[in-house]
């Protein structure tokens, strides 16, 4: 069952990473339509709206979930030293971590975005100076480092998340079977 859970708790991970970064590439490629729906808003430094509070929201989530997926494959790794076989088996594992890590990355990209909007100079639009009502994009070195970002991030846990699907399809009578050893009953 601990494995179960731990395979839970990595697909809703990579689940937060996946969402964030779709929505970070949505907003850096279509900056233009969501601005003129309202979805994206300015207060301040900071972009507001349905969208803008949306990635914010979620990038914190990611860069949460993902620093406790980490302290979780810390412990798997102690819990398992001095077990070669197990280790090496659990190389899908290092995979995953390392999608979290660029997924973390990637978030906290996208959170210094939209907390500081309008205070990041390297930051511009395409079309430089856009039709009323005409989509522009996000461009300039942080507008294309966001977007590369998410894209990078995007990839690995997309991988990652095919990975992780096989291997729940593949153990799903293992995990889902109850081990009595694994049921400690403290006396008094």
């Amino acid at each position: 069952m601990a494995d179960l859970a731990g395979t839970l708790f990595t697909a809703l991970t990579l689940g937060a990473i996946v969402t964030t970064d779709s929505l970070a590439i949505n907003l850096t490629q279509n900056f233009g339509n969501l601005a003129t729906s309202g979805q994206i808003k300015t207060s301040g430094s900071q972009l507001t709206g349905s969208f803008g509070n949306a990635l914010t929201g979620m990038s914190a989530v990611v860069i949460g979930l993902g620093a406790l997926y980490i302290c979780f494959y810390i412990y798997g790794v102690y819990k398992l030293r001095g077990n070669k076989i197990a280790l090496q088996q659990k190389i899908y594992w290092l995979i995953i971590l390392l999608s979290v890590v660029i997924g973390i990355s990637a978030a906290s990209v996208d959170l210094y975005l939209t907390e500081n909007y309008d205070n990041i100079n390297s930051l511009a639009t395409h079309p430089t100076q856009p039709i009323p009502g005409q989509n522009y994009s996000l461009v300039g070195s942080y507008g294309i480092a966001t977007t590369t970002m998410a894209s990078i991030s995007l990839g690995f846990s997309g991988i990652s998340v095919i990975w992780l699907v096989v291997m729940l399809i593949r153990n799903w009578n293992t995990m889902l079977k109850f081990d009595p050893s694994e049921v400690r009953v403290k006396t008094v």
